[in-house]
């Protein structure tokens, strides 16, 4: 199959994806008589593979904006949404928090799981089932790479205190086997609008390929709000 029938043929898996299980609710009467779509914008704006697209052998990992506000992320420009889709020949996976289910059934399809990265893994589960649209979870590679998720916001600066605690406790990326348990251990760093926080997360993944995990909060108060003094 050429790349082209490929891609083409993986925009019409999504898109027959979003319009069976992304209904509008009802609108109520005034929206009706202001002209307002009964449904969804389902056309899809653009497609990106995820930076993980290539650790996986039976599914393609692929980003899709959408013209309207109902999937998992947000980006600018509003209202679009983004959402994570994993794709093979005949079948379309939504990975989202919604369905952490869904995480488990992409693990599935693969043969040899021992051949993802650890790394891999993490960021992919950061995406496909803990990040939400209000807080967006990040893999934290290095206890020194939290200074490329510092705010820019003038007013909010790190947390000395806070910052000295997590590097006496900083938890590296690793990976495990403990009986018919694969076990992944890793650091994320938690953002939403207004605030940042660090979890500890504990992964694992059965022989049946079925995961669970353990979400430990090591702080919210990773960052504080200055105000401007006075003159």
């Amino acid at each position: 199959m050429k790349s082209d029938d490929t891609e083409g043929h993986s925009i019409d898996l999504i898109q027959n994806y979003l319009r069976d299980n992304f209904k509008k609710p009802r609108i109520g009467v005034i929206a009706r008589i202001l002209g307002e779509s009964r449904d969804y914008d389902y056309r899809i704006i653009d497609t990106e593979k995820h930076s993980e697209h290539g650790c996986l052998i039976s599914s393609r990992l692929i980003w899709v904006s959408v013209a309207d506000s109902y999937l998992d992320l947000v980006r600018l420009p509003v209202p679009r949404s983004w959402g994570l889709f994993a794709l093979n020949d005949d079948d379309c996976l939504h990975l989202s928090s919604r369905i952490p289910e869904n995480f488990s059934k992409l693990l599935g399809r693969e043969q040899d799981i021992s051949a993802i990265p650890a790394e891999s893994l993490a960021i992919l589960f950061c995406d496909a089932v803990l990040s939400t649209k209000d807080l967006r979870h990040s893999l934290l590679k290095s206890i020194e790479s939290i200074n490329d998720y510092i705010l820019v916001k003038e007013d909010h600066t790190l947390d000395l205190e806070e910052f000295e605690k997590l590097k006496k406790s900083f938890q590296q990326i690793s990976r495990s086997e403990e009986g018919c348990l694969t076990i992944v251990n890793f650091t994320t760093i938690c953002r939403s609008f207004s605030d940042s926080s660090v979890h500890f997360i504990r992964l694992e993944i059965n022989q049946d390929r079925i995961v669970t995990y353990v979400n430990q909060l090591f702080t919210q108060n990773l960052f504080h709000k200055c105000h401007a003094q006075r003159r």
